[in-house]
């Protein structure tokens, strides 16, 4: 189950959200309670960050997904609803009735013939497929020591209400925190990264932004990433003629992006802290698919700034 964080029902100054106009318009109620408070006593916590996507805080919006978790920084596994290998191989299973027979008969060729069937399990058969990940560094710089001696009261919180993920972590010169969140009503999720210096010392730091998509052996084929001056983006093209473009822009800092690897795309950013002033960043990040009509998916430009104008 992904969460979807509503911020349309914000539009409008004292506008209520449609789930707590709900929740207090029960006839037979007596008191009021405020639903922000109430579910904010049952936001998850970890106070030991998830290492693995699969103790990750899921948001989405029921079509487009993510698992966020810390490894060594802050990731982001993407999936969306209609990223699936559709191909089917027509599968010889052995009929029961013939296994029994040879069972019986003491046949040798039974294990032949089950191991031809083991192999056809391994062919293309219909399943989600993941778009990639997305990947937020530690920084690195002069003076911050080694990530791995030095983090600490790192933390991760599912807000329940807003259907936000916060997560937070200290070095030994800045403290950060990062929200993220997916529009409920537009394929696109938000990651907003602010950091607080703490040194008494003004300096310099490199954050390192990955997007990645590893070729899938099953598939056969292999992802493309391409850049331009605004936007980084990964395609990957399905044998069946089905692709989908992952695309993500950084709005707020100077940036430079660069092809790390064949399946890679990393931007960097230097943050210079010699004003002592906090520092924030905003990460925009959409999935398109070939199955969407009236969008050209081979622009990818031109399809990235499609749905950033949607939200």
């Amino acid at each position: 189950m992904y969460l979807c964080h509503e911020f349309s029902n914000f539009k409008k100054e004292g506008d209520m959200p449609t789930r707590q106009r709900t929740f207090e318009s029960f006839q037979g109620a007596r008191f009021k309670v405020g639903l922000r408070s109430f579910l904010a006593q049952h936001d998850i916590v970890y106070q030991v960050p998830p290492r693995v996507w699969q103790d990750g805080f899921p948001i989405g919006n029921g079509q487009m997904g993510s698992l966020v978790y810390q490894p060594d920084g802050i990731e982001f596994g993407i999936t969306k609803q209609d990223v699936w290998d559709r191909r089917i191989s027509p599968r010889e299973l052995l009929p029961h009735s013939e296994v029994i027979e040879d069972l019986k008969n003491k046949d040798k060729r039974l294990w032949e013939k089950l191991n031809k069937e083991t192999a056809a399990s391994q062919a293309p058969y219909p399943n989600p497929k993941p778009c990639g990940k997305l990947r937020i560094g530690i920084e690195k710089g002069a003076d911050a020591l080694p990530p791995e001696a030095t983090i600490c009261d790192a933390q991760q919180r599912l807000s329940l209400y807003d259907a936000v993920v916060t997560a937070e972590y200290e070095t030994n010169v800045k403290r950060t925190r990062i929200n993220s969140f997916i529009c409920a009503h537009s394929n696109m999720m938000v990651i907003k990264c602010e950091d607080d210096w703490l040194s008494s010392y003004p300096g310099k730091l490199t954050q390192t932004i990955e997007l990645h998509r590893w070729a899938d052996p099953i598939l056969g084929t292999e992802p493309t990433v391409g850049f331009d001056d605004k936007h980084f983006w990964i395609e990957y093209l399905f044998p069946d003629g089905f692709r989908y473009v992952m695309l993500a822009t950084v709005d707020g800092l100077a940036c430079e992006v660069q092809k790390k690897d064949r399946y890679t795309v990393s931007v960097t950013l230097n943050l210079d802290y010699s004003d002592g002033k906090p520092k924030q960043y905003m990460i925009f990040l959409t999935v398109v698919t070939s199955g969407l009509s009236l969008i050209h998916i081979s622009e990818p430009t031109r399809l990235g700034m499609i749905s950033y104008a949607v939200f």
